[in-house]
């Protein structure tokens, strides 16, 4: 049984972190010119980076966050689906949006920047709960 265990939390870490960095290159996509303009990145700098580290670096990110949330989700008293949801917000509230405001306004960026990449973050963290409330915790 915690063989079971074991294997479900990794596979909900992996499949996580995929859906997060899938949603991650249609968000960018979509959101490729507000965030050109708020970043200051020009589209030959943006072309610079090698193509596979524009999805190996994100992907590498969110399998650590979804580990790190897993740690968290393992500590709590209630592991409901709400309780994981309520935990992946504070997580982004408290930590990651500190980072993405702090390096924005003192990177010099577009306010606008906030809410393109902290919003991503947001809803990756969503996607890595419900990740780890559907897989793991039935």
């Amino acid at each position: 049984m915690k063989g079971e265990h074991m294997t479900r939390r990794i596979i909900a870490v992996v499949v996580g972190a995929f859906v997060a960095n899938l949603l991650g290159a249609v968000w960018y996509m979509v959101l490729q010119a507000p965030w050109m303009a708020a970043s200051g990145v020009t589209m030959e700098q943006a072309s610079a980076t090698p193509a596979y580290l524009v999805f190996l670096l994100p992907l590498c990110a969110w399998l650590v966050a979804g580990l790190v949330l897993n740690f968290l989700f393992d500590r709590l008293a209630d592991t409901s689906l709400r309780s994981l949801l309520t935990c992946s917000v504070m997580v982004w509230l408290g930590g990651a949006m500190v980072s993405v405001v702090l390096s924005t306004f003192f990177g010099g960026r577009g306010a606008g920047l906030v809410w393109i990449d902290g919003g991503y973050i947001l809803v990756g963290l969503v996607i890595a709960a419900l990740s780890q409330g559907l897989i793991v915790r039935r």
